[in-house]
C-alpha cells in the first residue's frame, strides 16, 4: 500500500509534469525547425534567380531533403513525448484501481472484525444473564425507627347517605318517610302491589264461609235469611256427640297470600244470628272456611264458627258478589285461536298453525 502511495505521488509531481514540458518544449522547436526551412527556401530562391537554374533546383532538392529529415525526427520525438504522457497516466490509473481494491479489502476486514466483536459482547452478555448471582441475604421489612403511636378510637355516626351519588343510583327528589317498615306494611307491600286502598272494617261472617271486606262509602248489607233445617238422612250416621262445656275446634281457615301476621285489634264485629251459634245442637260437619281478605287485614279465628252449607237462593248484593259483565255470554265454549305457527320441543307441549283453533 506504501509503494502504491509512493509511485502515484511519484507519477503525479514528477512522470507526468515532465512529459507535458517536452510536449511544450517540442512545440516551440517545430516552429523553429518550420521558420528556419522557410527562410532556407527563400535564401536559395534569392541566390539563384535567373542565373543558373541548375544550381537553384540542386539547392532546392537540398533544402527540402533537411526539412522532411527535421519533420520525421520532430514526429518522431512528438511520439514518443505522447506515449510516455499515456504510460504514466495509465500507471496511475492502475495504482489507484489497487488501492481502491486495497481499500475495499481493509473495509470488508474491518467490517468482519466489528461483527465478530459483536458476537463476542452478545455472548459475553448471555453468559452474564446466564451465570448465578450471589444475592445478599436481608431482611425484605425493615422496622422504623421510629414507631407510630397509635390514634385514639372515637367514634363517628355512620353516614348512610354518603354514597347516594355515586355510581348508578337514582336519587328521588321527594321527601320519603324516616319510619322503618313493620312486618305488616312489608309483607302488605308485597301481597298487594297496587295503589293503597283505604283500611277496611271489620269483616261479617257470612253462611257461604267467605268473608269480604266493605268500603268505608258502602252501606252494610241486610242480614241474610235464616237457614233451612237440614233434614236429617234416614240411614245416615248419627252426628257426633256435643260436649258440654268444651266448645268445638275452628274450621281450618285458608288465608289469603301475604296476609300479615301482627293485626291490630278490630273494632267490635257485629252481632251474629243465633241460629249460627257453634253451641247450636245437631250441626252438620261445617266444610272448610275460606279467608277472602282484601287488604292487610286478618280477623282473628275465634271470631268465626262453623257454618252450614249455603241455602239455595243467594242475593249477590247481600254478599257484594259483582254482577257477571255484560260481555260475557252465558254459554260459551273454552278454546283459543292460534296467531302464530308452533312447532312442539318437548312431549308434554302441542304444535298448530297460525288460525288453528284450539
Amino acid at each position: 500500500m506504501a509503494e502504491v502511495n509512493k509511485n502515484i505521488a511519484t507519477i503525479f509531481q514528477q512522470n507526468i509534469p515532465n512529459g507535458k514540458k517536452a510536449l511544450q518544449d517540442s512545440h516551440k522547436n517545430l516552429a523553429e525547425i518550420a521558420d528556419y526551412c522557410e527562410r532556407q527556401y527563400v535564401s536559395v530562391n534569392n541566390t539563384y534567380k535567373s542565373n543558373d537554374k541548375i544550381k537553384a533546383l540542386e539547392g532546392t532538392r537540398t533544402v527540402f531533403a533537411e526539412t522532411k529529415q527535421y519533420a520525421t525526427q520532430s514526429l518522431a520525438s512528438v511520439a514518443y513525448q505522447i506515449h510516455a504522457l499515456a504510460a504514466n497516466v495509465l500507471d496511475l490509473l492502475d495504482n489507484q484501481a489497487s488501492q481502491l481494491s486495497q481499500m475495499n479489502s481493509d473495509i470488508s476486514y474491518i467490517s468482519n472484525v466489528v461483527q465478530v466483536h459483536k458476537e463476542k459482547v452478545a455472548r459475553r452478555e448471555i453468559g452474564v444473564l446466564a451465570s448465578s448471582k450471589n444475592t445478599t441475604r436481608g431482611h425484605k421489612i425493615i422496622a422504623p425507627s421510629q414507631r407510630e403511636q397509635p390514634k385514639r378510637y372515637q367514634r363517628q355516626p355512620i353516614d348512610y347517605n354518603a354514597l347516594d351519588n355515586v355510581g348508578h343510583g337514582f336519587q328521588s327528589a321527594a321527601a320519603e318517610s324516616k319510619r322503618n317498615p313493620s312486618v305488616r306494611s312489608s309483607r302488605g307491600s308485597t301481597a298487594s302491589p297496587t295503589t293503597p286502598t283505604p283500611p277496611p272494617t271489620a269483616p261479617k261472617a257470612v253462611t257461604t264461609g267467605t268473608l269480604r271486606v266493605r268500603a268505608k262509602n258502602q252501606p252494610p248489607p241486610s242480614a241474610p235469611p235464616p237457614p233451612p233445617e237440614v233434614p236429617k238422612a234416614p240411614n245416615g250416621p248419627p252426628p257426633p256427640p256435643v260436649l258440654p262445656n268444651i266448645a268445638p275446634p275452628p274450621p281450618p281457615m285458608v288465608n289469603a297470600p301475604g296476609s300479615p301476621v301482627d293485626l291490630p285489634p278490630p273494632p267490635p264485629p257485629p252481632s251474629i244470628p243465633t241460629d249460627l251459634e257453634p253451641m247450636s245442637p245437631e250441626p252438620p260437619p261445617p266444610p272448610p272456611m275460606t279467608l277472602d281478605v282484601d287488604g292487610n287485614h286478618n280477623p282473628l279465628p275465634g271470631e268465626f264458627s262453623p257454618l252450614p252449607p249455603p241455602p239455595p237462593e243467594l242475593n249477590d248484593q247481600t254478599y257484594d258478589i259483582p254482577p257477571t259483565p255484560a260481555w260475557v255470554p252465558e254459554i260459551y265454549e273454552e278454546k283459543v285461536v292460534s296467531i302464530y305457527d308452533y312447532e312442539a320441543s318437548r312431549d308434554d307441549e302441542l304444535s298448530f298453525k297460525e288460525g288453528e283453533i284450539i
